[in-house]
């Protein structure tokens, strides 16, 4: 009796040790992940939506926004292929011809939807069935 509760111990022991070490590599495998890219929540939570750049952004020289000073409203398509209107502001006139990946932030205004953050893509990096919408 006595031996069985000595390896009954050892046993939870050892578990709890193996949960406490699993526990911490899942805790600092997601804190890596977060540092790797801060804008990964956000890119969960928000629809993503395609655009390439056309024209130069307008400039505006409204003080609340800088250093977001140009002004884009253009049309995005989702990996569907279903087009929306967006606009949203830039730090620097984008480069013409550059494809970006916008998230949406909310519903829209105006027929209108914002843009919480975007990122340039390749163009290999576009699903195949926008690659003729966007060009």
């Amino acid at each position: 009796m006595l031996k069985k509760d000595i390896k009954r111990k050892k046993f939870i022991k050892n578990t709890i040790i193996l949960l406490g070490v699993t526990t911490v590599i899942v805790f600092l495998g997601t804190f890596k992940f977060i540092l790797d890219d801060p804008f990964i929540i956000k890119k969960l939570m928000h629809p993503k939506y395609y655009v390439k750049i056309t024209e130069d952004g307008e400039y505006t020289s409204d003080k609340d926004r800088k250093p977001w000073s140009y002004y884009y409203e253009t049309k995005a398509y989702s990996r569907s292929g279903k087009e929306i209107k967006v606009r949203f502001y830039a730090n620097k006139n984008l480069r013409k011809d550059a494809y970006l990946s916008v998230y949406l932030c909310g519903g829209p205004k105006e027929s209108i939807y914002d843009i919480e953050l975007y990122e340039e893509v390749n163009l290999n990096d576009l699903p195949k069935n926008l690659k003729n919408k966007l060009n």
